[in-house]
């Protein structure tokens, strides 16, 4: 029977990988439910935040700064709760696949669609920054292992943990 003692490195890497996707699951579905845009294209939060742990890997060897995941959460939270975003929809309703519930004016037409992609953009952003530093501590987990097969395979229970925590908090009813 194969016999292994868990190390430092291991709980540290269940610990991360299940944050990861348990606040990854969380903002899919926040997002997607305050912000209309972002269901209607629902990928654009997974997209976003693949991208901001892939940058955090990428640079796992730089010091992360968790603080700033805390930082672009509180944005996150700020930006969702103002009119701009929450209308952004509503701003690139204008473009023929995306019809949404009124009827434009046409010289507003132009303010309309940059400031709905600008809303967007930013807040796509604003969610891959929220990655990259646990990104980068993920990154930094892998590269203390040399059975990479082991690592990814701590990873994907981990992060079936977090699955289930989600599942746990919405099970409870948990607010947003």
């Amino acid at each position: 029977m194969w016999k292994r003692e868990i190390e430092r490195r291991d709980v540290d890497l269940i610990l991360i990988s299940a944050l990861i996707l348990l606040l990854e699951l969380t903002l899919i579905r926040w997002i997607s439910t305050e912000i209309r845009i972002f269901a209607y294209v629902n990928n654009l939060v997974l997209l976003a935040c693949f991208l901001g742990i892939g940058l955090g890997c990428y640079y796992a060897r730089r010091p992360a700064r968790p603080v700033l995941t805390l930082v672009a959460l509180l944005a996150i939270m700020l930006l969702v709760d103002s009119q701009i975003f929450r209308t952004s929809p509503v701003m690139l309703s204008v473009f023929s696949d995306s019809l949404i519930w009124f009827a434009h004016e046409p010289y507003r037409l132009p303010a309309q669609i940059l400031a709905g992609i600008t809303a967007t953009i930013t807040l796509f952003a604003a969610i891959a920054a929220a990655f990259v530093p646990l990104g980068q501590v993920l990154g930094s987990l892998f590269a203390r292992y040399r059975d990479t097969v082991l690592a990814y395979s701590i990873n994907i229970v981990a992060s079936l943990i977090g699955v289930w925590l989600f599942a746990g908090l919405s099970f409870a009813y948990a607010p947003p």
